[in-house]
This record gives C-alpha cells, sequence and structure tokens, in this order.
C-alpha cells in the first residue's frame, strides 16, 4: 500500500469533490491531510498508507481522533492505488475489521484448527 502517485493527482481528488459537492470543511480535512502523508513521505518518516496510520499511533493520536483520520486516509488511498473518487455511498476501510488480521500465523493457525473443528462438529 505504498504512496505512489498522490503528489500529481490530488488536485483531481480536490476539484473532483468541490464538482461533487462535498463541504468547504470536510474537503479542508482531506486536503491538510493530504499534505500531511506527503511531508511524511518527503521525510522519510513513512513510505505507505499504513506507516502513516502507525506514526498517528506513535505520536499518541488515539480514540475517535485515530478513526477519523483513518477514514480520510482510507478516501486518499482508494483515489491514490485504485483511482477510485469518493461519492459518498461507500465507507472507505484502510483496514480489516476484527482482530483476527493482526494475529501472527501461529496464533491464526490455532484459531483456524479450533474453527475448523467446531464447524466439522457441528455437521
Amino acid at each position: 500500500m505504498a504512496i505512489t502517485n498522490l503528489r500529481g493527482k490530488y488536485p483531481d481528488l480536490i476539484s473532483h469533490m468541490e464538482e461533487v459537492g462535498y463541504s468547504k470543511d470536510y474537503i479542508s480535512r482531506v486536503r491538510r491531510e493530504i499534505e500531511y502523508v506527503l511531508q511524511l513521505t518527503d521525510s522519510g518518516a513513512a513510505s505507505s498508507y499504513i506507516g502513516v496510520c502507525s506514526e498517528y499511533e506513535r505520536i499518541g493520536i488515539t480514540g475517535d481522533r485515530l478513526a477519523r483520520r483513518q477514514k480520510l486516509l482510507a478516501l486518499i488511498a482508494q483515489f491514490d492505488l485504485e483511482g477510485r473518487l469518493p461519492n459518498g455511498s461507500r465507507r472507505q476501510q484502510l483496514f480489516k475489521k476484527g482482530a483476527y488480521h493482526k494475529l501472527c500465523c501461529e496464533y491464526k493457525a490455532v484459531i483456524d484448527f479450533y474453527y475448523y473443528a467446531e464447524s466439522e462438529r457441528g455437521r
């Protein structure tokens, strides 16, 4: 999930959001988030969108504030990596929900084993 073409493409995102009718406040937050992402990229502090989220956590952003920043970051990442423009009808998601995907492979194997055994038992 590397930051690829954001610097050259983000004006298209901003102009699309203005044309579609997003609020000036929301567009301003997206613009500030883009500037922060580019600043982290330039300084070498992050080279991917996951790295930007790690940087948020490192500097102490938590709770609702972290969730809001991650939603903005997901919108930006989907535009940068997939070329998807926001249309207001779908939620942007950068991370999978739940904690399973955060586990190391050994713990996943244990959970998968018990999940499979339980599903076989229920047949």
